[in-house]
């Protein structure tokens, strides 16, 4: 069982890393500016996981003459690059021959047939190693929203204003950002020292910032996907695709607060502001602001004509869900080393 599962985990590792390169190719050829498309996309490499996943192990895979003892005559390598009547298709593929006959295998099979050579415990102490390390790191995160909703039920909060159903709060006692929490009771909570350094304009552009990161549902499903990367630490890729997440929901939220009446440069100065703050706090690790990406977003609040737009079709709307179809379909029709598709 063990050899099963940890090849299945090698595969996945291979699977996601292609998908998360293939995704990002896209975004850096189309230019794809940040939104529901972009988010969509970033999804994919998750899909692509899940539906592979959901393949198993083929009955026709050389896995399971391996486990049986039987060693194969000659390997081969295979790079494929084509269309289908679903799309664009990328193979890199593995095989096994075996007197006449060639039976698909992984690169998780071979890793796995390696490590069994080196001792048979190997493939069961790498998945328990794995499972562990999830563990640990799922817990530690589980933790730590535990101990924030301990801490926020304890703080002494005052209400500013409720606005839209959703209570805009103040925390004495809060030393970062503003930010939005809370899933089936959203509510906005204002640090009180940060909160008296903004004028009136940056505070209701923070405000109209965070409800549009409730409106857009990214209290959910920002920390859902924080937690699945936990589980899935040892998937390359996967913490590019949370920070790039991440980094879209915020530049999502500012242009929804612009569009709702925030002023860019308001915003923009509650940014710096907020910025400051939290790089005088690093010493006493509250944490650290994002360098790149608060540049990024002051940069496309103060200068939006200077965004540079999609390109390569992406900019009409006809040629755009043309290129979105073959994007996604090669995707998820892609083989990176393993043995589905």
């Amino acid at each position: 069982m063990s050899f099963f599962v940890s090849s299945l985990l090698l595969n996945a590792m291979l699977s996601f890393t292609g998908a998360s390169l293939l995704v990002r190719a896209a975004l850096r050829l189309f230019r794809i500016p940040p939104g529901r498309i972009q988010l969509a996309l970033l999804a994919l490499p998750w899909l692509k996981l899940a539906l592979d996943a959901a393949r198993g192990m083929p009955a026709g895979s050389f896995f399971w003459q391996r486990i049986h003892g039987v060693r194969q005559d000659l390997g081969q390598f295979q790079v494929g690059f084509g269309v289908n009547h679903w799309g664009p298709l990328v193979q890199l593929r593995l095989s096994a021959k075996l007197g006449s006959r060639i039976f698909p295998q992984s690169a998780g099979d071979l890793l796995v047939g390696a490590l069994a050579r080196r001792g048979a415990w190997l493939p069961g102490a790498l998945l328990g190693l794995v499972l562990l390390v999830s563990s640990a790191l799922a817990a530690r995160r589980l933790l730590g929203w535990f101990r924030h909703a301990r801490a926020q039920r304890h703080a002494p909060l005052s209400l500013l204003s409720v606005e839209h159903g959703v209570p805009v709060l103040l925390d004495a006692t809060h030393d970062g950002a503003p930010y939005a929490s809370g899933v089936l009771a959203p509510r906005v909570v204002f640090s009180a020292e940060h909160y008296a350094r903004l004028s009136p304009a940056e505070r209701d552009a923070c405000l109209l910032h965070e409800l549009s990161h409730v409106a857009h549902h990214d209290t959910l499903w920002s920390p859902l996907l924080a937690l699945l990367t936990d589980v899935f630490w040892f998937l390359p890729g996967a913490r590019w695709v949370l920070r790039r997440v991440q980094c879209v929901m915020e530049l999502r939220a500012d242009e929804a607060a612009v569009r709702r009446g925030a002023s860019p440069h308001a915003l923009a100065a509650a940014l710096v502001s907020t910025g400051e703050l939290l790089q005088s706090r690093a010493a006493a690790g509250v944490g650290l602001v994002r360098p790149r990406l608060l540049l990024q977003r002051v940069q496309r609040l103060l200068e939006p004509g200077a965004v540079p737009p999609p390109r390569a079709g992406f900019q009409h709307w006809a040629s755009r869900l043309l290129l979105l179809a073959l994007v996604i379909s090669c995707v998820l029709q892609a083989v990176f080393f393993g043995t589905q598709g």
